[in-house]
């Protein structure tokens, strides 16, 4: 096992590395990596991918998620990515007309431009929530003295 990592030998984190920037981007499994690789060499001859490949295994995971958390696969979706899922919120949450979107200042772009398309195509407005030091994030929403948002 690795000296800083409990997962050190699952994630081929090699002894006496100790990696700590998660939010940029974290170890992955070597067997995601396989994963990848084979649906890569697919794509080589896509003629030979039967479309049961683009359903099946999507299934298959929803299945599973929904067993891990006690629900069932209807309610779980799956998306490409969280950029293209904070844009299907935004397009599809019933805020109220005329009203305000908080956002904590400092986010990523993919969960800030959705909100500006949103505001600019209902009336709503887009605001920015900081916080001054010493402060959290829920500190500094409250203080902003919001009532409810969802219509």
């Amino acid at each position: 096992m690795g000296l800083y990592s409990p997962l050190g030998e699952a994630f081929s984190i090699p002894e006496g590395v100790a990696y700590f920037n998660q939010a940029y981007m974290s170890p992955q499994l070597p067997s995601l990596t396989a994963a990848g690789t084979q649906a890569m060499r697919a794509k080589e001859h896509p003629w030979e991918i039967p479309a049961s490949a683009f359903f099946d295994p999507v299934e298959s995971l929803r299945k599973e998620v929904a067993s891990l958390i006690h629900t069932t696969r209807e309610t779980i979706s799956l998306i490409p990515s969280v950029s293209y899922g904070v844009s299907w919120a935004a397009g599809a949450l019933p805020l109220k007309d005329s009203g305000q979107i908080l956002l904590l200042s400092e986010q990523f772009p993919s969960n800030v431009y959705p909100w500006r398309v949103r505001a600019s195509r209902t009336g709503e407005s887009v605001t920015m929530v900081s916080k001054i030091p010493g402060q959290n994030w829920t500190e500094a929403v409250l203080q902003y003295g919001l009532g409810p948002i969802l219509a």
